[in-house]
């Protein structure tokens, strides 16, 4: 967008006197951003920024003859607005999916694109700009194209279900209708398969068979069974995912379903964190260090990895 190129980036003069309008009118001390195509997200960055720095530039514009033609109307500002609100769902997520902290893993995915796609759907149906609405319709398109692939691998289901949050319950909260059937057949097929080994009925301390035996609550079977049925809960943690913690605490519950959990809750909900951590190999390999052994580059990039998770 000019308006941004005019400011952001012309010279040191015009960019001192932009900071020094923000000081009079104490706007934050920012710099404006630019679009960059190759770039997640740069868009609403852009137009983000543009509107927190909006006094300071209309002020600017509307009083350097140079530019004077370049303050936007409150049409356009408003305009703006709304592209503000459409590129702000996307910001959120991807700015959470391609995290190197926080432990963003794919059980998150599916509600992440039913997240979008209400947002989506939403603002088409109450905006009424047709630019707008076309862009968004496109965006919708695009989305569902990849939301349906989904269906091809077990891998979504399994992740979805291994959450206590969500288990085989958050398909029915959904709306899933004729998948919900569907996707609990991939969960229980792999289980079946490849996890349940001598899988029977759950032996719990005999307090505990008492007490549910008082109560008349029956044991539902083997380890899939009884965790389906129970309610969906919740173990906080500040130091790890909470389906990390529940886990964590159930091995020796659930020991058989706990490996199948810990296979396909370690899943990466995006390739980020790897493609950052191959990144960082460059800062490994200056030319003054260009004879390292490949299993010490390896050491080096993965430790540097660990620590900052760590940290």
């Amino acid at each position: 967008m000019v308006f941004i190129l005019l400011i952001g980036r012309s010279s040191p003069q015009r960019i001192s006197s932009f900071n020094r309008i923000c000081d009079i009118m104490k706007c934050p001390k920012l710099e404006l951003i630019r679009d960059n195509k190759t770039r997640w997200n740069s868009t609403y960055s852009m137009v983000d920024r543009a509107i927190t720095l909006k006094e300071a530039y209309q002020s600017m514009c509307q009083n350097n003859t140079a530019i004077v033609s370049y303050a936007l109307r409150d049409e356009e500002w408003i305009y703006l607005k709304k592209i503000q609100t459409l590129l702000g769902q996307f910001n959120s997520m991807t700015t959470i999916a391609s995290s190197s902290i926080g432990y963003p893993t794919i059980n998150m995915a599916m509600s992440e694109y039913n997240t979008m796609i209400d947002h989506l759907e939403e603002f088409i149906e109450n905006e009424n700009d047709h630019l707008l609405r076309s862009a968004a319709k496109q965006g919708l398109k695009k989305l569902q194209k990849y939301y349906s692939k989904t269906d091809s691998t077990p891998v979504y289901a399994i992740a979805t279900s291994m959450d206590p949050r969500m288990r085989f319950n958050w398909w029915e909260a959904n709306d899933w209708g004729e998948y919900i059937q569907q996707s609990k057949n991939m969960v229980t097929n792999v289980w079946e398969k490849e996890y349940k080994g001598k899988d029977g009925p759950i032996q719990l301390p005999e307090e505990e068979e008492r007490l549910m035996k008082r109560f008349g609550i029956k044991k539902k079977g083997g380890e899939l069974e009884e965790y389906v049925h129970e309610g969906s809960s919740l173990i906080i943690n500040n130091e790890e995912p909470p389906e990390l913690t529940y886990w964590r605490a159930q091995t020796l519950r659930f020991p058989n379903l706990s490996n199948m959990a810990r296979d396909y809750l370690s899943i990466p909900v995006t390739s980020t964190p790897a493609e950052r951590c191959f990144s960082q190999a460059k800062f490994v390999l200056p030319p003054e260090r260009n004879s390292l052994l490949p299993t010490t580059i390896r050491n080096l990039v993965l430790l540097d990895s660990w620590l900052k998770v760590l940290d």
